[in-house]
């Protein structure tokens, strides 16, 4: 596999680390990764590969002990085993069992976002049932329970009973 880049989730708690080929689900462990933040070492408690990274690339994700913050410089490393291009050995590899080379201390895009969502705009559906509110980015899907909503209608409360989200959409079912 070809090394393309590495990056942190929005959350600063994985790395992926994206090749050009399609990764194997059979991985190196957790320990053959060497992650610094702000040159201190950060712990990978996970290794997941053959995963598909935003953006469409091929990855190996990284669960980190510590999430990362904003602003911190990121870097890292993979030390290869023995090659043996066969898709039994614990490395990063292709489907077909061809290793990726070691990588050295490699710097991190970091993609923390710890900037709000803002909301740009919100609007009904056709039949009233739904109010869908629109912001700048897309959101989390762990999100606020219905009982935290509050909406009038006529100056009546109009309870929300479900809360769903779709990318950078929040939407409410209203009763």
């Amino acid at each position: 596999p070809v090394f393309v880049f590495a990056a942190t989730d929005c959350t600063g708690t994985k790395v992926f680390i994206n090749y050009k080929d399609t990764l194997s689900t059979t991985t190196a462990a957790a320990s053959a990764f060497t992650v610094k933040v702000g040159g201190t070492p950060n712990v990978v408690t996970a290794v997941a590969a053959g995963s598909v990274a935003p953006g469409g690339s091929v990855s190996a994700v990284l669960t980190l002990a510590t999430p990362v913050s904003v602003g911190q410089t990121v870097t890292v490393a993979y030390t290869a085993p023995a090659s043996d291009n066969v898709n039994t050995n614990n490395a990063v590899q292709d489907i077909a069992g061809y290793d990726a080379a070691s990588l050295p201390d490699t710097p991190v895009t970091n993609r923390k976002d710890e900037t709000p969502p803002q909301l740009q705009f919100g609007n009904t559906s056709m039949d009233g049932t739904k109010i869908i509110l629109h912001f700048n980015e897309d959101m989390s899907t762990v999100t606020a329970p219905a009982s935290m909503f509050r909406v009038t209608t006529g100056g009546k409360p109009n309870a929300v009973t479900a809360v769903t989200v779709d990318c950078s959409n929040v939407e409410l079912t209203l009763t």
